[in-house]
């Protein structure tokens, strides 16, 4: 199915999404050292538990993001074995039961190898909030929104706009992405030409965050459905 989509509607949502700000590798001495600045800082506090709990947070995100490889099922029982004092409360017995069925190779993967993460800094319905991408040697963007210029010059010349680039200066001035000033046509052209040679660019993932946001029924369709879009035509401009 050919779903068609108004250009300047498209990049008006487009221009106002959440930013995405590439991340960078999660260091387990900084993490740990912040979460225990954080602890400190409770124990003077009336509530102590919103320090305490962003303070684990930090911890579990370290957990889950540090590329730092898996331990094997010996490291862990030499662990437990070395700290249980810390780990009073947790049949710990039990735990070494569970290693020994697990197989070696899910252990030794490490956690998100070789990727370029990108998250927004709000939550927004039918928004992305995490954009994965292969590493290159080009050092890729701190932000998306460059990305986005590219993506919303391609839909308007797919939608046979005349003033494409002047067009984006326009709605760039309307949203909170650029100051105005930055936002001239000469602004939008240095972007485009300075992003157009990263690879793995992932600009076409928007017209679909942004269709799923025209219907909340689109959100739970899914490529079987008869009404999941093949592709996406960009209507004419009216400018």
């Amino acid at each position: 199915m050919v779903v068609e989509l108004n250009a300047k509607d498209f990049i008006r949502w487009l221009f106002h999404a959440p930013i995405l700000k590439r991340m960078k590798p999660l260091q387990l001495s900084e993490a740990v050292g912040v979460s225990r600045r954080l602890l400190t800082m409770a124990a003077s506090q009336p509530d102590p538990t919103p320090l305490r709990q962003l303070a684990t947070d930090i911890m579990t995100s370290t957990v889950r993001f540090n590329a730092t490889p898996v331990a094997s099922g010996a490291e862990c029982e030499q662990f437990f074995e070395d700290f249980a004092p810390y780990l009073l409360g947790h049949d710990l017995e039990a735990i070494k039961e569970l290693l020994k069925h697990e197989g070696s190779e899910a252990l030794s993967v490490a956690v998100n190898p070789g990727a370029i993460e990108y998250r927004a800094q709000q939550v927004v319905p039918s928004a992305p909030m995490l954009v994965n991408g292969p590493r290159t040697r080009t050092k890729l963007p701190s932000d998306d929104i460059s990305e986005r210029i590219c993506t919303a010059l391609d839909a308007l010349k797919a939608s046979k706009c005349t003033r494409p680039a002047a067009c984006v200066s326009e709605l760039l001035k309307e949203s909170p992405l650029l100051t105005r000033t930055s936002s001239t046509v000469n602004h939008v052209l240095s972007r485009e030409k300075r992003f157009r040679g990263h690879t793995g660019w992932l600009g076409q993932k928007w017209p679909y965050f942004y269709w799923k946001s025209l219907d909340p029924a689109n959100t739970s369709r899914t490529v079987a459905d008869p009404e999941w879009p093949e592709r996406f035509a960009f209507t004419k401009c009216d400018c």
